[in-house]
């Protein structure tokens, strides 16, 4: 069993799966792609259009300023390449969920070789078109014990038929299709003309022998067709795993809004591409084209793969809140780098992120806040000045339990120090300090400002400590413990000729 997808009209599915507010209006796509000169628009003529523009008499071939002229509020768009590379990929996609071998059969025409699949066929071609219309595209389905009966039946199908029984029976079914379904070579045509063949009907019953030895070989295809015995193999290729949206904005934009809207409808299609595949997003890069400006990417490494259309927009409109354009946005684009979705057991007895997406979109807000420069994981500096420390970039490949400050491990055999502990004061305290000369330099005598105003009565130091002596910003202090007349015991410092209440000895 074989069985062919179809999308018709795909070149202007291809661009109303981008506006579904046009959908039940009367459209019509122009041949060529959009960029000529603005005076040949009206030249123009209507490849393609919708049921509501046929109504008002519209048809293809048809010029743009008389298509217009028999229906005043036709909506006119044209070809875009890359919205059709987009379509196309995803009815691959879809294919690609069945099998990963498939024919390429034309523009919106897929067919697959159903050999081997157990699923039933008719509820599995029903369950391919519901997922395309998930993306916007409108599918037909057809089924047959062959590849070209299978597209005939596709063409026929409202939106799934499948063909059994006899070849007469089969050709009395597809008599009242036109001709050019069997795709006939151009020259045939107007032959097919001349001899009133107009419909499939009409080639099938013609003798096949003698339209084999005025034709050709080729003739007796068109036959075979007709009558639903041809057979041949598929020409198979491989759906490329590129998962991109893009569109160029009909007006530019400075606003956050408009590309948000664009974006979630990006993702949905993305994610259900994903979804069908069974893989995830490891990454995403958003281009955004400025009007005169270079355009700007960036290229988001997401936590924890995942196919969630909402994780994958927070984590975008993260960036566009705290993201200023040097001039308008008129093209956007959107890349997804697919990965497979690694599950496992968790361990017992160690810790892992709740949510890991969810903490990095909480990073970037506070990034965003505070600066690139004040967020990050502190780690000791290598100085000997009190509290130095670095910040280096947060990692979320690491366990919660290992961001901390490095600890210094006692060698075995070290005496280890001992004493009351200090408790310091965040911030410390700025105070005016007493001094007299005492065993031969300038020792605090009391303290005579703030709420530890007092006398002190015992004084041990200075303890002198000193570096970065190269660098512009070098440093100097000296300590003293001291003892208040409240009996309390403090850490005193000396910076620059100003003193500071460092902390308190329990």
């Amino acid at each position: 069993m074989f069985a062919t997808f179809h999308l018709p009209d795909f070149h202007l599915q291809a661009q109303l799966r981008l506006r579904p507010e046009w959908r039940g209006l009367p459209v019509a796509l122009l041949e060529g792609i959009q960029g000529g000169a603005a005076g040949e628009r009206g030249k123009s003529r209507v490849f393609q259009l919708t049921r509501e523009a046929r109504l008002h008499g519209v048809s293809p071939g048809m010029t743009a300023t008389r298509a217009q002229a028999r229906c005043p509020h036709l909506l006119l768009i044209h070809r875009q390449p890359e919205d059709e590379e987009s379509a196309r990929e995803a009815l691959w996609d879809c294919t690609a969920g069945v099998s990963r071998d498939f024919e390429a059969s034309g523009p919106g025409l897929v067919t697959l070789d159903l050999h081997g699949v157990r699923q039933d066929h008719r509820q599995l071609a029903i369950d391919r078109i519901d997922w395309l219309k998930s993306l916007g595209l409108a599918a037909r389905a057809g089924l047959a014990e062959n590849p070209d009966l299978a597209f005939l039946a596709a063409r026929l199908a409202d939106p799934v038929l499948q063909f059994n029984g006899p070849p007469g029976q089969i050709h009395e079914r597809l008599a009242p299709l036109p001709v050019t379904v069997l795709q006939p070579l151009p020259e045939w045509l107007g032959l097919f003309q001349l001899w009133g063949i107009h419909t499939v009907g009409d080639l099938g019953a013609l003798p096949r022998h003698e339209l084999v030895e005025r034709l050709g070989p080729g003739a007796g295809r068109c036959w075979d067709q007709a009558h639903g015995c041809s057979r041949r193999l598929l020409r198979l290729v491989r759906a490329p795993e590129v998962y991109q949206e893009s569109t160029d904005l009909e007006i530019p934009t400075d606003s956050t809004e408009p590309l948000l809207f664009w974006l979630r409808r990006f993702l949905d299609r993305i994610c259900a591409r994903l979804t069908a595949a069974h893989l995830a997003a490891g990454s995403m890069e958003l281009v955004l084209t400025l009007e005169s400006s270079p355009s700007h990417r960036r290229m988001f490494r997401i936590p924890e793969p995942v196919r969630e259309v909402e994780i994958l927009l927070r984590i975008l409109q993260t960036h566009l809140e705290r993201f200023t354009a040097p001039s308008p946005v008129v093209a956007v684009a959107l890349e997804a780098f697919p990965t497979r979705v690694v599950s496992g057991q968790a361990n017992l007895f160690t810790r892992s992120w709740k949510d890991p997406n969810r903490l990095a979109d909480t990073l970037a807000r506070v990034e965003a806040l505070l600066g690139a420069e004040r967020m990050g994981t502190p780690r000791s500096g290598i100085s000997h000045r009190p509290d130095s420390f670095q910040m280096h970039p947060f990692s979320l490949d690491a366990p919660p339990e290992s961001v901390h400050l490095p600890r210094q491990v006692p060698v075995p055999g070290d005496r280890v120090p001992s004493g009351p502990p200090l408790r310091r004061f965040r911030p410390r305290r700025p105070v005016v300090v007493k001094t007299a000369v005492g065993q031969g330099c300038r020792r605090p005598d009391a303290i005579l400002s703030g709420p530890l105003k007092g006398s002190l009565s015992a004084q041990n130091g200075p303890w002198t400590t000193s570096g970065d002596w190269w660098r512009e910003a070098d440093w100097q202090r000296a300590e003293w413990d001291v003892r208040h007349e409240s009996g309390a015991c403090y850490r005193l410092v000396l910076e620059r000729e100003k003193w500071f209440v460092e902390g308190l000895y329990d």
